[in-house]
């Protein structure tokens, strides 16, 4: 993401994620290194399609998170929802991808 994440952005966000899920992507990483800002929108938006993800034996992993967002979605409950790392080439490694989703 290159954008703070708030009402209109969560919106394509989980519209784009939710394309992914229903094509079977079983890799997704979202960038937030370029994100200072996610509202409870953005949150929402992340931890619905976290769990639509896991309910079919898949996760989404986030990379790049700035503290406050991190302890915000970790807040929400969503602990184990999200695999969380520093970068997103941390992020490719653990998933085992050769390019990022998102």
């Amino acid at each position: 993401m290159r954008a703070d994440i708030d009402e209109a952005v969560a919106a394509r966000l989980r519209s784009c994620l939710n394309d992914l899920a229903s094509a079977g992507h079983t890799r997704v990483v979202v960038d937030l290194q370029g994100a200072a800002v996610c509202d409870i929108t953005g949150c929402d938006a992340l931890l619905q399609v976290a769990r639509r993800l896991r309910a079919c034996g898949r996760q989404l992993h986030i990379a790049g998170a700035q503290p406050d967002i991190g302890r915000l979605l970790r807040s929400l409950g969503a602990v184990g929802a999200f695999a969380f790392h520093l970068t997103v080439d941390e992020a490719v490694l653990a998933v085992g991808a050769s390019d990022p989703i998102g």
